[in-house]
């Protein structure tokens, strides 16, 4: 999967390549975390591997959006956004 952060009519976005093995997606699943009415925020201890490491954590931090591998290696916590897998 290849993940990119671009900026497109001035806005931050972030773009995920989808990949297929077989005509199956390997994305099967992705979960909303935080929502506008109810933030979730993760501790640097509170980010764990999704799916035994086969998923993605996203979270915006102070360093930026970060996927949870990155955030723990950078020792930050924040908002977790969202998880796929």
């Amino acid at each position: 999967m290849d993940v990119s952060k671009k900026v497109k009519k001035d806005q931050p976005v972030l773009e995920a390549g989808l990949v297929y093995v077989d005509k199956i997606p390997k994305i099967m699943e992705v979960e909303r975390i935080s929502k506008q009415s109810k933030r979730i925020y993760f501790g640097v201890k509170d980010i764990h591997r999704v799916r035994n490491g086969s998923g993605l954590l996203v979270l915006s931090t102070p360093k930026g959006v970060l996927s949870g591998k990155e955030a723990r290696k950078e020792q930050v916590g924040g908002e977790a956004l969202f998880r796929l897998w």
